[in-house]
């Protein structure tokens, strides 16, 4: 029987696998390895290479054990001169941080047939254009043209990529390995994020591939008709939380889409009597899938667009005055800001290695617009304490809040962490949840405790600067001051 090699890097799951389909299909005996030189992992942040640690050990388990885990060229290179296998599979992810170059190796290795498929996401990005040929830089109009698209991309490609029932069709081989996943050092982790934060982290996750797709189970049954409704809902599950599962692979973005849809054609066939008729009206099915796109065109900029992980897509933001201020920096990355969302948003990314998107740009606007600091701080922090730091989400992301990016958000738009509070968590039920010490006060002050009578401070039990800390700067004055500044390079 013929071999294949088969890189499974960022593509943790043995079900819903086209690599693994494809070697089933065609009757060919799997090499599956995953390799992590040391300067490639050096790129993750810390948080990621503790789901990573995860992962990895449930792939391990749903392939038998038999995941050659391997941390140099020179061990793919022996791996290839024992076996000689006659294919290598492998997909494209535009995360390039711990990528293999493809190329390279097939021209090393002429005797190999090399192949790539889509795994972790549904379009083709090279065949993505707009009318006039070039890439699409607003997402409404990748989005639409994606939606034109998915009987070639989603609905016929379904029919050969999913399967629940792969291995029973697969004859593994079994080479033995010199490494484990212990030997990749991936908790071999600095001080800071020390073994009871590591602890603390995992509490809130099931890292397998049965916590993903019980998350995705869940989601469609329960969640998401309500999803356009309760998903700027901090205090509310209004989310699907897949996206730590979708950035490791450990769930398939068809396996998704196709869940939604079928779910949608069932629910538009039967009554639900918990669902309000304007919920009902707000579709929550294609909501979610409108955010699955926006996911690919996280991906499809960075893949025609490299450079924007680091760089400003709008170059005029290279003249922008940043400031740099380690001491609000490390208030804001410790939730100590004295803007109550601020700080739940940061407590609950420490606390639990996620954060909710509503929050996420309400953070990311207070650093990058009320304290002027380079979205790069922000970014680097994400990808240190987000599980789902995926590469292309996180700098656009950052870009989309700053500015500086393709469909950014536009530079007067500011958004107020008080109003933004009120309007999206007027209970304050997720304050209260990441800032026990406000608990007492109540709805009216617990968004804007600095503007609080003394009084009222007292009776709940707080005093500012002592259990809370006053605001380390007056957002109406920043508000200003960054625009000023916006003004000076438009």
């Amino acid at each position: 029987m013929s071999k294949a090699l088969v890189c499974l890097n960022y593509h943790h799951r043995a079900q819903d696998n086209p690599l693994l389909i494809y070697c089933a299909q065609n009757n060919l005996t799997v090499i599956p390895f995953v390799l992590f030189e040391k300067d490639q992992l050096a790129a993750f942040g810390a948080a990621e290479k503790l789901w990573l640690s995860k992962s990895l050990v449930d792939l391990n388990r749903a392939l038998d054990g038999k995941l050659l885990i391997l941390i140099s060229q020179s061990e793919l290179k022996k791996i290839i001169e024992d076996h000689k296998p006659t294919k290598f599979l492998y997909s494209f992810h535009a995360d390039t941080r711990t990528g293999l170059d493809y190329k390279a190796l097939s021209k090393s290795y002429k005797s190999i047939e090399f192949e790539s498929l889509n795994v972790n996401n549904i379009f083709n990005f090279d065949e993505i254009r707009n009318k006039s040929g070039g890439v699409f830089k607003v997402f409404t109009p990748f989005y639409k043209h994606c939606l034109s698209q998915t009987k070639v991309y989603i609905v016929d490609q379904l029919k050969n990529q999913l399967s629940n029932d792969i291995k029973s069709h697969i004859d593994i081989l079994k080479i033995k390995s010199n490494q484990t996943i212990e030997d990749l050092k991936l908790l071999g982790l600095e001080a800071k994020w020390n073994t009871a934060w590591q602890e603390k982290m995992l509490k809130h996750w099931d890292i397998s591939i049965y916590g993903a797709n019980k998350l995705l189970a869940d989601f469609v049954a329960e969640t998401i008709i309500a999803y356009p409704h309760n998903r700027d809902i901090p205090a509310l599950v209004g989310t699907s939380k897949l996206s730590p599962y979708l950035h490791f692979g450990m769930i398939s973005p068809f396996r998704i889409w196709f869940d939604v849809e079928q779910t949608k054609i069932a629910d538009s066939k039967k009554e639900r009597s918990t669902i309000t008729k304007d919920i009902k009206e707000s579709n929550g099915y294609d909501g979610y899938l409108r955010q699955l796109c926006w996911r690919e065109f996280a991906q499809y900029i960075l893949y025609h667009f490299p450079h924007s992980s680091h760089s400003n897509l709008n170059e005029k933001f290279n003249n922008f005055p940043w400031k740099k201020n380690k001491k609000a920096l490390i208030a804001w990355q410790k939730g100590l800001t004295g803007y109550p969302i601020v700080d739940a948003g940061m407590r609950e990314l420490w606390e639990t290695g996620w954060m909710h998107n509503r929050v996420r740009m309400i953070v990311g606007s207070f650093l990058v617009k009320d304290l002027m600091i380079h979205w790069h701080e922000g970014a680097r922090w994400f990808e240190d304490t987000l599980f789902d730091a995926d590469l292309p989400n996180n700098s656009m992301g950052w870009q989309w809040v700053a500015g500086s990016g393709v469909d950014a958000s536009p530079y007067f738009r500011i958004f107020n962490p008080m109003t933004q509070s009120e309007k999206f968590d007027g209970e304050a039920k997720y304050i209260r949840r990441w800032l026990p010490e406000l608990k007492n006060l109540d709805n009216k002050w617990i968004h804007r405790p600095f503007d609080a009578p003394e009084m009222i401070l007292k009776v709940a039990n707080v005093k500012l600067g002592v259990d809370y800390p006053k605001p380390i700067v007056n957002h109406d004055s920043a508000r200003l001051e960054a625009l000023e500044a916006f003004k000076k390079i438009k």
